[in-house]
């Protein structure tokens, strides 16, 4: 099992090493993010479509590796908010679980964006 929490404290490190501060804030860490999880709906868009030639074993690698980065990136913007990813996404976990779309087909009760 990867311990995020340790993950996310060891790419810091890494970031400290490997880049400057000013290259580091969360925006970059949002756009970098947003930029990955376009490379991941690039290759799945394109392997959907079957166009540019793509296989099944290339759009498996690259969008495995889009997602890593994303994830990365996220990782890090958390970091610099003081939250640890692996209680972000028990939380999350228990409340996507909690919801029932068979039932609640329009989600009422339910909001992305919360007060």
């Amino acid at each position: 099992m990867i311990d995020l929490n340790s993950y996310q404290k060891m790419f810091a490190e890494w970031q400290d090493i490997n880049f400057p501060p000013h290259k580091c804030t969360i925006i970059h860490m949002a756009l970098g993010a947003c930029e990955e999880s376009g490379e991941f709906a690039h290759w799945i868009l394109k392997y959907d479509q079957g166009i540019r030639s793509v296989d099944l074993d290339k759009a498996k690698e690259e969008a495995a590796d889009a997602f890593g980065d994303t994830i990365v990136f996220m990782m890090q913007a958390l970091f610099i908010l003081g939250v640890e990813p692996e209680s972000a996404l028990k939380k999350c976990f228990d409340e996507v679980l909690t919801r029932v779309w068979r039932t609640n087909p329009n989600g009422e009760g339910y909001s992305q964006h919360k007060e």
